[in-house]
């Protein structure tokens, strides 16, 4: 991990970090980051495969329509592609990933979330259930909160930008689609499955929350 100083807050939710890039201009490749489905593995991965090329870009978590605006013949020309996942399972592994950073006051995403991490705080000696049932979930789509928690589709824009929309429940299968051979997943978070730890109540809010990741998802074959 990266000391803290490699971190800074720039306006929004998105973390800036300076090893963390996604365009490799050589083999002319795309990677979009959309949080907690394997992306951390997948830039390691990248980065071997293209024996260590320095990649460009300086946000952690850009989305398509960002990269176009920065470089549009990147944009079209280059192959790209980017992972998706369940989205009620992503909300469950971002919930618990930033739990476990949260009840570490010396982790770095404390300056990351300076507004958030303290109301995730409220909640550490209590059930998932109770947070999802909030008042601040209902603000859990505000730029405030970390970007994890964004809807999937906010990082893809449209799946017709993509060459290749793989899935994380079928990683390595369609890792081998881009030509990477299978990863073990990085900043994987401890938890039960989703359908063992949420009510009935808190699935159908996040159906609610995300209908258009969930759309989005089950568009892609």
């Amino acid at each position: 991990m990266l000391d803290s100083g490699a971190y800074s807050r720039i306006g929004s939710s998105v973390v800036y970090n300076i090893e963390d890039k996604m365009i490799f201009l050589a083999n002319k490749v795309l990677f979009i980051h959309n949080p907690k489905c394997a992306g951390s593995a997948i830039k390691t991965a990248l980065k071997k495969k293209y024996n260590n090329e320095k990649p460009v870009l300086g946000e952690w978590h850009y989305n398509y329509n960002q990269v176009f605006k920065k470089n549009p013949m990147v944009a079209r020309n280059f192959f790209k592609f980017v992972f998706i996942r369940n989205p009620i399972d992503r909300f469950v592994s971002a919930y618990y990933y930033n739990m476990e950073r949260v009840a570490d006051r010396a982790d770095y995403h404390w300056n990351s979330y300076p507004k958030s991490y303290p109301i995730l705080e409220e909640y550490l000696d209590k059930d998932i259930n109770d947070f999802i049932q909030s008042e601040h979930f209902d603000k859990i789509l505000y730029p405030f909160f970390p970007v994890h928690f964004k809807k999937q589709i906010y990082f893809i824009n449209d799946k017709k930008n993509f060459d290749v929309v793989g899935k994380y429940e079928r990683l390595n299968s369609d890792l081998a689609r881009v030509g990477l051979a299978s990863i073990k997943v990085e900043n994987k978070s401890t938890h039960k499955n989703y359908k063992d730890i949420l009510s009935d109540d808190s699935i159908q809010r996040l159906e609610a929350t995300y209908d258009k990741d969930f759309t989005l998802y089950e568009e892609v074959k």
